[in-house]
Formats: C-alpha cells, sequence, structure tokens
C-alpha cells in the first residue's frame, strides 16, 4: 500500500508511525512545501525552547525507515495538483496544519507595523517567506493581542538581550534586530480576565525571568486572590493565578516592562500608513459572559502583533 501524508510536522509523524505499525508492507511518502520537516516543531516552537524539539529525533528515526521518503519544496496545489497526488496513491493524508492567521476584523489591521503572529514567528524562525519582513523594532511600545502561548512567546523573544539567546537556534538576521530593538514596553491584551488566560505556567514564569523586564500585572490584587479561591478551580488556572498574583505583589521593578492588560479588546488600529495608536474597548465579565462597554482606551505602539490563533489553508 503507498500512501502519500501531505505536511511534515508532528500530526503527520505521528500517523506515519501508526500507519508503519498497523499495515504491513506500507511504503509511506511525507510531502512538504518548505525545504525542512517537522512542521511546527522546526518553524513554530520558540527558538529558546530547545528541550521542547528534542522530538525532532523521533521524526528523524521515522525518517531513516526505508519505507519512509521524505519530499520537500513542494506545494501541492501549486507545484503538483492534489488530483495527481490521489491518482497515484492508495490513501491521502492531510495533515498541512493550520498556518493562516485568524484576523481582527478590525479597521487599520493592515497597516505597516501590525503583523500575525505566524508571521513574525516565521521571521525569526526562518520560513524563507517570512526572511524580508523586517519588523521596525526602533520603537518604545509594542502591542501583543492574545493571551496564549504564543503570544507571551513573542513577547519574551522581543524582550531578550543577546546573551539570553545562548544555546537557541534562532536565525541570525532576526537575533540581530532582537538585540538592537528600542522597545521599552511590551503590551499584552487579553480581551477576557486572568481566570479565562491560555497561558502554561513554564511560559509564564519565563517572563519573571527575564534580564531587562519585569512584567506588570493591570488586573486588581484582591479579585486576583477572589479568583484562586474558586471550588474546582483548574490546578493549572490556579498556578497561573498565583504568579500573575507574585508578579502583581513584586516590588524588583526594571526601568523596561511587559505589561498584561486584560478586559480589553482592540477596536481600531490609528496612524496614517503606519500604526501609531492602538484603541482599546474595556470590558466586563458578569457570570461567565463578556459585557462590551463603552468605555475606551488609547495606547501608543509601533508594532502590533496579533496572536489570537489560525485557520487552516485549502490546499
Amino acid at each position: 500500500m503507498h500512501i502519500a501524508i501531505i505536511g511534515s510536522g508532528p500530526s503527520a509523524f505521528y500517523t506515519c508511525q501508526g500507519l508503519l505499525n498497523s499495515i504491513e508492507g506500507a511504503t509511506i511518502d511525507i510531502i512538504e512545501k518548505l525545504p525542512a520537516p517537522f512542521g511546527l516543531v522546526r518553524y513554530g516552537v520558540a527558538p529558546d525552547h530547545q528541550k521542547t524539539k528534542n522530538i525532532i529525533k523521533l521524526f528523524s528515526k521515522i525518517l531513516d525507515n526505508e519505507k519512509v521518503s521524505f519530499f520537500g519544496n513542494i506545494d501541492v496545489g501549486k507545484d503538483v495538483s492534489l488530483e495527481f497526488i490521489s491518482n497515484n496513491y492508495d490513501a491521502v493524508v492531510l495533515a498541512s496544519g493550520a498556518e493562516n492567521d485568524k484576523k481582527l476584523s478590525i479597521p487599520g489591521e493592515n497597516k505597516e507595523g501590525v503583523y500575525g503572529s505566524s508571521q513574525f514567528v516565521g521571521w525569526y524562525n526562518g520560513i524563507p517567506e517570512y526572511r524580508k519582513l523586517k519588523p521596525d523594532l526602533n520603537k518604545k511600545n509594542v502591542t501583543i493581542i492574545g493571551n496564549g502561548n504564543v503570544a507571551l512567546d513573542c513577547a519574551r523573544l522581543l524582550a531578550k538581550k543577546r546573551d539570553e539567546f545562548f544555546n537557541s537556534d534562532i536565525t541570525d538576521y532576526s537575533l540581530n534586530v532582537l538585540t538592537r530593538s528600542s522597545i521599552k514596553n511590551i503590551y499584552v491584551i487579553g480581551r477576557r480576565s486572568p481566570l479565562e488566560s491560555k497561558f502554561t505556567i513554564a511560559e509564564l514564569r519565563e517572563i519573571g525571568n527575564l534580564a531587562d523586564f519585569n512584567p506588570v500585572i493591570e488586573y486588581p490584587l484582591d479579585l486576583l486572590e477572589k479568583m484562586t479561591t474558586i471550588n474546582d478551580l483548574d490546578t493549572r488556572i490556579k498556578k497561573n493565578l498565583e504568579l500573575l498574583i507574585e508578579y502583581k505583589k513584586s516590588k524588583d521593578l526594571k526601568d523596561n516592562k511587559i505589561i498584561f492588560k486584560f478586559l480589553s479588546s482592540p477596536v481600531e488600529i490609528m496612524g496614517d500608513e503606519k500604526v501609531e495608536k492602538i484603541k482599546l474597548r474595556k470590558n466586563i465579565i458578569d457570570g461567565n459572559k463578556l459585557i462590551e462597554t463603552s468605555e475606551y482606551e488609547e495606547i501608543e505602539t509601533g508594532l502590533v502583533i496579533s496572536a489570537i490563533g489560525y485557520n487552516t489553508n485549502k490546499i
């Protein structure tokens, strides 16, 4: 049985492993549009998270199997048709993932200086099409929209000094730009409360270990502490809240800050051709329902990174 797997990220390799173990005599071709394999492990995981990338050792063993072939730099749908693939294999598995940034769908999101996280992450991780992105980091304020780990990855890399990248595999061109930046304040914007944030504790803890930046939590301390007393609160959420409380109480303030703003939704990106400000609407939570208010805030910012999730790229 001859099988094609389109895509070469983790799901592709676990699928390949499962097929080899369950179908006697199967041969598998892995077809990837980028030059190198491993998908998000190679091009999505932050370059300073080398332990996470250790799974590549397992994937490499799968590639060493004589029944598996890898074909890179082939964009199915452009370089070769899906019909051709379908006609020449007994089965085809689509494992191409979700690579398109979800849109903010607000005025001004197409201005210069506004990037989706897949673009920005692709830039510092060496995806060829994003190498020439050239984000201007000669700015005082940067805004990151989103409350997940990708938002924290972007914030952390923007805040690091050159020696903090030791043992990473970051590209030279992005390292040079990142470590020459003029950034003083990095705003991390979440539309809901800390209770609903999607950070994991390891990534959140790293924000507190940066040499030149310290976290600032713009949320009332008493409400944070009250959240930790909720019955049957998920342990992971409670650990996040406890760390946010620790950051809130910290007196170890540095000149540069990563500022967490909760209950804020972007409604407009302002400026002429380039981003100059972002307008945020204040929200409140009533029960579990998010309610928009008529209160707004504007933040001067020279760069906006949207990290609100991804959509699949149809072949």
